[in-house]
């Protein structure tokens, strides 16, 4: 019988270079800063660009067909759901230094390794996404559940080989325990916690740029271009907070008015405690709220910020904007 290579058997490990100079993917040292994280489904892919040009001519008409040339390589694209463990992990704060700090903190490999087998060598398929950029990650934060980040983006190349997988990282232990949602609190300046939540978004978007590296040497010899560096020319964070409308205080929900208001702070923490899970402190919010006649009445106010921190991970002071996991 084949044996088929099944996704539900994979683990998705994180691996930072000993050097971001001279890096290439022949000098990478993989057994060196890795580590794993614990997904709850991922997925990788890459695809080619085809070109087509005209065959027919005077002298050939009969050629009806276009003929086609792979003129260069699309960034590999990832996306994976992610759970938060109790405990710091060092993969997740690889994750968020990507997410927080696009520009200096990007440069770190996806591996995704399936059907270990260790007493067979190359046994394993490795699948490997090099100098990785997240566009988009998301927070999610769902009653009786436990706290994930989803997140998406693009690397340069992807690759896929039979290894043996003990050759490359050795024995490497998976968090087992991840945070429950047990605690929640959002609030904007001058209101009380946002009574009877029912969802709760955030969104951190970073718009990423992939410089062209096409030259018309290497498409008269034939080859193929594809992504080397990348820059970051915009970053948006926005999210939702979905209530369920309280009587008599029809016009207000937790204090906050059925309109708009600018230039707000909104304060999220969500998790097992107050001082474990997911911490927003974000400043310059603008945000709109509606009305929604369902079953039960619900208010939701859809925010975005507009504040500009030079540095996203700092939170060593309310007075910042910053984004943390706090375990």
């Amino acid at each position: 019988m084949t044996d088929y290579i099944f996704k539900k058997n994979s683990e998705i490990y994180i691996a930072e270079p000993t050097s971001t100079s001279g890096r290439t993917t022949n000098t990478y040292n993989m057994g060196v800063n890795t580590s794993i994280l614990a997904v709850e489904d991922f997925s990788i892919s890459q695809s080619r660009v085809n070109q087509g040009y005209k065959t027919k001519t005077l002298h050939e008409p009969h050629k009806l067909s276009d003929g086609s040339l792979v003129t260069k390589i699309n960034p590999a694209k990832f996306q994976m759901t992610i759970l938060v463990p109790t405990v710091t992990d060092v993969a997740i704060d690889i994750i968020m230094d990507a997410i927080l700090k696009p520009i200096t903190n990007s440069n770190f490999d996806i591996v995704a390794f399936s059907g270990h087998k260790p007493t067979q060598n190359d046994a394993d398929f490795k699948v490997q996404v090099y100098n990785c950029f997240i566009s988009n990650a998301e927070f999610i934060i769902e009653t009786n559940s436990v706290l994930k980040l989803k997140v998406q983006g693009e690397g340069t190349m992807m690759t896929g080989e039979h290894v043996d997988f003990y050759s490359f990282f050795g024995a490497v232990s998976q968090p087992t325990e991840f945070q429950k949602v047990d605690y929640l609190s959002a609030k904007l300046p001058d209101s009380t916690d946002i009574p009877c939540v029912v969802s709760l978004t955030v969104e951190v978007q970073n718009s990423i740029n992939w410089l062209p590296s096409q030259t018309l040497n290497n498409t008269l010899a034939g080859v193929l271009s594809s992504p080397q560096q990348a820059t970051v020319d915009k970053r948006t964070v926005s999210g939702s907070i979905t209530a369920y409308t309280k009587a008599p205080k029809f016009s207000s929900v937790g204090g906050l008015s059925h309109d708009h208001e600018l230039n707000k702070i909104l304060s999220i923490v969500a998790g097992e405690s107050a001082s474990k899970g997911f911490k927003f402190n974000l400043l310059g919010c603008t945000y709109t709220s509606r009305l929604s006649t369902g079953t039960v009445f619900t208010t939701t106010y859809d925010w975005e910020m507009t504040d500009n921190p030079t540095n996203f991970s700092d939170s060593s002071s309310d007075t910042r904007s910053y984004i943390k996991i706090q375990t």
